[in-house]
């Protein structure tokens, strides 16, 4: 083996593993789901990292790289913003990576992304119970809004 092979991450290897697919016509991350992603680049303004280019691109391949792990969920508006923040506080695209497929799986957060948003209602309910829980005041307020 060579250096280089020694080397590789998850990461690293799900990345070639979209340019092969793309190459062979073999695509896990469909044109359609690049296409979501790209349009959501631009509304995503978390960090000022993120408004250059560079974070551009690696928020666009944490989002491809995610959609290739999870097929089941693809793409939906809102890992941007989440992934974004990660890549922002962790100053790394793959350590952002990481994280969020640790809160997918380790977390049980796939179900919020998946078609039709099966667990969105049951945590907003949730959090509306705690905050009217422990902070009735606000709770109160947001209800008149």
């Amino acid at each position: 083996m060579n250096s280089e092979q020694d080397d590789i991450t998850l990461y690293r290897f799900v990345l070639k593993q979209i340019e092969v697919d793309d190459q062979t016509c073999e695509r896990k991350v469909t044109p359609k789901i690049k296409d979501e992603i790209s349009k959501d680049l631009n509304r995503t303004k978390t960090s000022a990292r993120v408004q250059t280019q560079e974070g551009q691109q690696e928020l666009e391949r944490v989002l491809q790289a995610l959609a290739y792990c999870f097929p089941e969920v693809g793409y939906c508006q809102g890992m941007n913003f989440i992934a974004s923040v990660l890549i922002a506080v962790t100053e790394s695209e793959e350590q952002g990576f990481l994280i969020f497929c640790y809160l997918l799986v380790c977390k049980e957060m796939k179900p919020m992304f998946l078609t039709g948003l099966p667990e969105l209602h049951l945590k907003n309910f949730q959090m509306a119970q705690l905050i009217k829980f422990h902070m009735p005041k606000f709770f109160n307020h947001l209800r008149k809004i």
